[in-house]
């Protein structure tokens, strides 16, 4: 299966939201000054371009890591999350000083719940993931900065992205019907490609039958992650 073309967004695209210096008339701005649910769109966007022109077969036989040239969208979504985590993690660490610090991890956070809220899960748990690695997680005195609804909003998104009883928490809002469209978290799709590919054998009955059972759960997971997801609209609020 083949998606040449991303789906068409439901309903118009909203006016982008300027930075105020730009609003005024000005040119100078950092990502600090873009309003979060602004970086959020752009990111879906971009994104959903990506998961949209992914060939279905990319997720067969863990092709994006035994043979990468023939899963370039999976391989590039994964480098994706990889850079947003790599960036994130810069973003807080370089300031000097707490305040900065605890105004950029504000703003991360910030866009990790517009991401939430535009369903797009992928770059959500990059996000997330930034605020997690043991560099950012150890800065008691940044997090203690944070405002209390600031630090409810990432106990939140570290809640739903816990990979507590085998991600319990974001398999049930997968399973929400008010979520659908959404990108599906990358990292969780392929986790459990491989769970069903390195715990099943491709051929049963000693080697002379196909293992259809195992090609029933590989079609099953893609389909309910992937290609249905890839078939609807996104929404871009």
């Amino acid at each position: 299966h083949t998606q040449p073309h991303a789906p068409p967004f439901a309903g118009a695209l909203p006016t982008p939201l300027l930075p105020r210096s730009v609003a005024n008339g000005g040119c100078a701005f950092t990502w600090l000054d873009v309003p979060p649910l602004e970086v959020a769109r752009q990111l879906t966007l971009d994104t959903h371009a990506t998961f949209c022109a992914t060939d279905t077969r990319e997720l067969l036989a863990q092709a994006w890591t035994k043979q990468r040239h023939t899963a370039p969208h999976i391989v590039a979504l994964i480098e994706r999350t990889n850079a947003i985590g790599f960036w994130g993690r810069s973003a807080v660490l370089t300031p000097t000083s707490v305040d900065e610090r605890a105004r950029v991890l504000t703003a991360m956070i910030a866009i990790a719940s517009r991401l939430l809220e535009l369903n797009n899960l992928i770059d959500t748990y990059a996000f997330v993931a930034a605020t997690q690695c043991a560099e950012v997680y150890r800065l008691k005195q940044t997090r203690a900065l944070l405002a209390p609804h600031v630090r409810r909003e990432l106990d939140s998104l570290h809640s739903l992205f816990s990979p507590n009883h085998g991600y319990q928490k974001l398999r049930r809002l997968l399973h929400e019907p008010r979520l659908a469209p959404f990108i599906p978290p990358l990292s969780f799709v392929l986790t459990d490609l491989v769970f069903i590919e390195e715990g099943s054998h491709d051929s049963s009955g000693g080697g002379d039958c196909c293992n259809f059972r195992k090609c029933d759960l590989v079609a099953s997971t893609i389909d309910e992650h992937v290609l249905h997801r890839q078939c609807a609209p996104l929404h871009i609020a």
